[in-house]
């Protein structure tokens, strides 16, 4: 989480010292739920290069290659600690770039728990880990 949030800050400030003229910035929720608008934003940004409609061309490559299900994935798929851990370390920065953050409880994790969804995290890693490993070594072929 902490990965993305230093790439998006550093993309959007270099970004703001391009100017609007050189720089388009588009959050993915936004182009999965409304591809044909974004496409057509993007397709205004980018005629004085092209000198063409993309628009069609734009939606239908959008619609081709995301995957509708990954909408807010990052919210559906971790575990309410995780979603604690994220929100206390990245918080600010997913208020920044426009995303939600509304539960106060979420965002304030005392030690013991941090602690507690860390180790967790770490356990189940390695136990499915060990899994794999245990898997594979059963499907070889002995000679």
């Amino acid at each position: 989480a902490k990965f993305w949030a230093k790439g998006a800050r550093k993309g959007s400030r270099d970004g703001e010292k391009l100017g609007d003229s050189r720089y388009l910035e588009i959050r993915y929720e936004d182009l999965l739920s409304d591809p044909e608008n974004y496409a057509q934003t993007i397709d205004t940004y980018l005629y004085p290069l092209t000198g063409k409609n993309l628009a069609n061309e734009l939606t239908k490559y959008i619609k081709d290659n995301t995957q509708s299900g990954a909408l807010y994935k990052w919210k559906k798929n971790f575990t309410p600690g995780q979603n604690k851990l994220m929100l206390q370390s990245i918080g600010k920065d997913l208020e920044y770039f426009g995303y939600e953050v509304t539960d106060e409880k979420l965002a304030n994790v005392s030690p013991i728990h941090r602690l507690y969804y860390v180790s967790s995290d770490f356990v189940k890693r390695v136990y499915n880990a060990i899994g794999q490993r245990q898997s594979r070594t059963k499907n070889r072929k002995l000679i």
